[in-house]
């Protein structure tokens, strides 16, 4: 009896057995066949080419005729010729390319490789384990990511900047960090910049135009942090402020395989829409659901992006930013440093620099160990600022050389964080401006003013987050009603100026001032029809005085087009102050005088005087006066958005 049960287990075991591995070889062999058509049938089935994610990571948008087109000029991103235009067919194209058994000499080439994003969103949305495609090697891609150990991510504020059209408006990067810890030293972390490709040559009134009409295409790059730090706060003396994102590690790690799969693809570069700020905007959608940039709105300002999204909150309720963190400049430290100093300690300082580095004078051998380091500290941010306004300057290497061996043969001491007063951009006036006006004319006539300005500041202005005593509008309108008719009375197609202050009383701190303006202007206060087009330039100086008080003086030419017989031709000059009270009411005063060469009547002198009361950032009241033959009042409530 036993041995029939041991012969009928081993005969039940051995069929067991046998249909195992039939089923398993047939199953592993139907697996292998049918996988791309099965995955193919589930997304089509799902339609998936109409999932939002598949729409963000492929870019596409409207157009005017309501059909989808993607803006990405790039060939290489499509894997369908009809791609850029029909989701349906990239997506089919797509999955075929994941099951593709072609060779790459470069493995970061194959598809599963390039479009990481692509494959993971696939895979989760299909419920699929990842060995459905074969398994790939990607050192490229595992480089950048760090080997998918990128823990957070920052968004980057890089301040205004004017001396470079491109910078007028501030910069924003994303920066991939490797540790949770933003405090820490992370300048090897990857950084991500969308900047148009311009040419080597091209001056600032080309850049502009070619800006404004797609003159430019654009793309992502990445380097590591250090490059832009050095770029930004040593060369350009531009601070900076660091956003921290509150994202969970699987949005992190969508947004880094993106951000890779969108590297070096190029885009139609427009100055004011499609530009840094609507592009990181966009990356950041891909997590974010509620959109981060006013729709609708037919341009995109950095301001916007960190004013919306510091205030922005997850659907938990928590903030999506979850720490900021202030970068300062190399201006800033230097005046950060120069300002803790005692009034001993500046003398010998100056004393330093007046003498080209003479360190054996009794004034500073008579300093302790810890003002020496104070002293030399101060000296190397100071040749380290002076080398960012003149990197050839011969002078400024041999100075910077002398500090560094003198603070060389010091002990290390602590490093003293910044005690500039310097709040970010997200606390600041926003940039859009809307005016309603009310005044009273020549004759004691009313009239009202409407006025709108995308962007961005006037000398009125806080200076939260921005180049203290500075201003910057681009497609300032007013339009004034008055007896029954609308009339524009200013349209500034640009119109900047900056004082350029000296932070500190070192020789080489501050420049000068200057002012261009370029748009529709009136000849006179007291005329009605006698809009020309017009151009200011300026060149000055301003110093402050005190903390409340700054003058200024600008000289420059004054060039207009030809109406009523009034010149053409001219030289402007202006002289005036600003006085800050506090941070609820600033007052600018200036009386200019107009030179023309061409005309009888060639002198005009006016007076205005303008005030701000309030400090916020939706709102404030004005009130102004102007005198140029007759006189001007005027009432104006200001909204920001």
């Amino acid at each position: 009896m036993s041995s029939y049960l041991v012969r009928f287990y081993i005969f039940i075991k051995a069929s067991l057995l046998i249909w195992a591995s039939c089923f398993f070889i047939t199953f592993s062999y139907a697996v292998e066949k049918v996988n791309q058509e099965v995955v193919l049938n589930m997304a089509l089935n799902q339609k998936l080419y109409k999932d939002q994610l598949w729409i963000k990571l492929l870019h596409y948008e409207r157009t005017l005729t309501g059909k989808l087109k993607s803006p990405i000029k790039s060939d290489d991103f499509f894997f369908s010729k009809e791609g850029r235009t029909k989701p349906k067919e990239e997506l089919k194209a797509t999955i075929k390319a994941f099951f593709s058994n072609k060779k790459y000499k470069n493995p970061d080439l194959h598809p599963l490789c390039r479009f990481r994003a692509r494959r993971n969103w696939i895979l989760k949305r299909l419920n699929l384990d990842e060995d459905i495609f074969k398994k790939q090697n990607c050192p490229k891609y595992f480089q950048w990511s760090h080997n998918n150990k990128v823990k957070s991510i920052s968004l980057i504020f890089a301040t205004g900047y004017l001396g470079n059209p491109a910078s007028f408006f501030g910069h924003p990067l994303l920066k991939f960090n490797v540790s949770k810890d933003i405090d820490k030293v992370s300048l090897l972390d990857y950084s991500l910049n969308y900047g148009a490709l311009t040419g080597d040559n091209d001056d600032p009134i080309s850049y502009s135009v070619k800006g404004l009409f797609g003159g430019y295409n654009a793309a992502f790059t990445h380097i590591q942090f250090f490059y832009h730090n050095h770029n930004y706060s040593e060369t350009e003396l531009r601070d900076m402020w660091e956003y921290q994102l509150n994202l969970t590690k699987a949005e992190v790690d969508l947004i880094v395989d993106h951000a890779w799969e969108m590297l070096g693809r190029e885009i139609t570069y427009f100055f004011t829409q499609d530009n840094c700020a609507f592009r990181m905007a966009e990356l950041l959608n891909l997590v974010i659901k509620e959109p981060i940039l006013p729709e609708g709105v037919p341009y995109a300002i950095p301001h916007t992006l960190f004013d919306r999204i510091a205030h922005m909150k997850r659907n938990s309720g928590s903030p999506v930013v979850s720490k900021i963190k202030y970068i300062p400049s190399r201006q800033t430290k230097l005046t950060s440093k120069y300002n803790k100093l005692s009034d001993s300690e500046k003398r010998v300082v100056k004393s330093i620099i007046k003498k080209k580095s003479d360190f054996k004078s009794s004034s500073y051998e008579e300093l302790s160990i810890s003002n020496k380091i104070s002293v030399t500290n101060t000296l190397v941010d100071y040749s380290m600022f002076l080398l960012a306004t003149d990197k050839d300057n011969l002078d400024f290497k041999s100075m910077r050389r002398k500090y560094l061996i003198e603070r060389s043969k010091l002990p290390i001491g602590k490093v003293e964080a910044s005690n500039a007063r310097i709040e970010p951009i997200h606390k600041g006036q926003r940039p859009v401006l809307t005016r309603l006006s009310l005044g009273n004319w020549k004759n004691g006539e009313a009239f009202y003013d409407f006025e709108v300005r995308p962007a961005y500041y006037d000398l009125l202005s806080p200076d939260t987050g921005r180049l203290p005593y500075s201003s910057l509008a681009i497609g300032r309108m007013e339009l004034r009603m008055i007896d029954n008719q609308i009339l524009i009375r200013e349209l500034d197609f640009f119109n900047v100026s900056a004082f350029n202050l000296a932070e500190t009383d070192l020789p080489g701190d501050g420049s000068f001032a200057w002012k261009f303006k370029l748009g529709l202007t009136s000849q006179k206060l007291n005329c009605v029809d006698c809009q020309v087009l017009g151009m200011q330039m300026g060149f000055g100086h301003a110093i402050e005085v005190s903390p409340f008080l700054v003058p200024y003086f600008f000289v420059g030419p004054n060039l207009t087009s030809s109406k009523n017989d009034f010149g053409t031709v001219g030289s402007r000059s202006d002289i005036g102050f600003i006085f800050t009270l506090n941070k609820n009411y600033r007052v600018l005063i200036n009386q200019s005088y107009l030179k023309n060469y061409n005309q009888n009547e060639s002198y005009l002198e006016s007076i205005e005087v303008d005030q701000r009361f309030g400090n916020f950032r939706t709102w404030d009241i004005r009130i102004g006066y102007k005198y140029q033959e007759t006189g001007e009042y005027k009432l104006s409530y200001s909204y920001y958005w």
